[in-house]
Parts: C-alpha cells; structure tokens; sequence
C-alpha cells in the first residue's frame, strides 16, 4: 500500500498520466479519481498504524517502510 501511495502521489506532483496497475490490467485514472485513490491509501495506513501502534516497534520493516509509516506515527500524536 505504501508503494501505491507514493507512486500515485509522486505522478500527481509531476502531473504525468496517470495508469493504475488493477490486477493484469492498467487503468487509466482521472486526477479527481487518484485524489480519492490517494485518501483512500492514507486513511487505511493510518487506521492500520493507530491500530496496531503497540506492536509496530517488534515488527522487522526496512527502514524505508518504517520511515513512511513513522509519518502516520507523528500525525496521530
């Protein structure tokens, strides 16, 4: 999810076309659509992190999967 998130976020700063990979198939998406596809993401990230926010400490991320989620960590304080 943390990769979706920051490709749909990294093609909207940039203003590029916007292809979502559904399965096999690629989408093309509006910019009102990878809008909502981008709250979407940030909404289940954060209820994932809020929810298990006591046991993130003992699970063994790459530091770049850490560092993403530690933003979520921070909104919530």
């Amino acid at each position: 999810m943390l990769g979706y998130l920051s490709e749909l976020e990294r093609s909207m700063s940039q203003k590029q076309s916007l292809l979502v990979v559904k399965g096999e198939f690629v989408v093309q998406a509006t910019e009102r659509q990878a809008h909502a596809m981008i709250q979407v993401l940030r909404n289940v990230l954060y209820t994932f992190v809020v929810s298990f926010y006591d046991y993130l400490a003992s699970l063994k991320l790459p530091p770049e999967v850490a560092q993403q989620l530690q933003a979520f960590v921070n909104f919530q304080a």
